[in-house]
């Protein structure tokens, strides 16, 4: 009598039929389209394996800055989508190449996913003082402006407008100060005083060009 395979899958007995021919088909399709674009998603998804447990835990231990709490829970969803995807990535080779067994190479790259999980957990540590220090000069640097009433406007020609209403324009940043242009003032300019953290400290107003940048502090 005349078996065939799908005579035995109607019949519910042809599961191993069913996944050797799979494999076969999917060796035939790797073979007949194996191309660059193919071998470069291949390696995108095994350096997405291991980079995105590294990032995730590694952003998740050095914090983030207040309100932003709710990126704790994607940076901890990175690691366990890191490592599922490398297991897809050993499965897929299995059936592809036709490598088997394939449980070392799930355990390997399960091992690589949290390792590298590992390690971005010990950067995330040694990066987390100076990324908190970062995040609180932001919050100083946002209270200082809003004590001052310089907000920005959206355009470029006048960039920013002080607390008594002068119109700026952003020229530069440099080693201690934020330099403006008072915008319809000849030959003025406006400077926020800077530490070497980048903490703003003072505001001068407009002032004349050339004149001392001496900052006075603001209250």
């Amino acid at each position: 009598m005349k078996k065939s395979l799908l005579g035995a899958i109607a019949l519910g007995v042809g599961g191993s039929a069913v996944a050797g021919f799979g494999a076969a088909a999917g060796r035939d399709l790797w073979k007949g389209t194996k191309k660059a674009t193919g071998t470069l998603i291949l390696l995108t998804a095994i350096a997405a394996s291991v980079s995105l447990p590294f990032l995730g835990m590694r952003n998740l231990i050095r914090g983030h800055a207040p309100g932003e709490g709710w990126k704790a829970i994607r940076e901890a969803l990175l690691v366990p989508l890191g490592i599922a995807i490398g297991v897809g990535v050993a499965i897929f080779s299995a059936l592809m190449l036709g490598k088997e067994p394939f449980a070392l190479a799930i355990i390997t790259i399960v091992g690589s996913g949290l390792a590298a999980a590992l390690i971005g957990a010990i950067v995330g540590l040694g990066q987390r003082p100076s990324t908190q220090r970062r995040y609180k000069i932001a919050m100083a640097n946002e209270e200082f402006l809003d004590r001052l009433g310089i907000r920005e406007t959206g355009e470029i020609e006048i960039s920013h407008i002080d607390g008594q209403g002068n119109a700026l324009r952003l020229i530069e940043r440099t080693a201690n100060s934020i330099v403006f242009m008072a915008v319809g003032k000849r030959n003025k300019r406006a400077y926020i005083g800077l530490s070497p953290q980048g903490e703003m400290q003072s505001y001068t107003g407009v002032v004349a060009l050339g004149s001392s940048r001496e900052m006075d502090t603001a209250a």
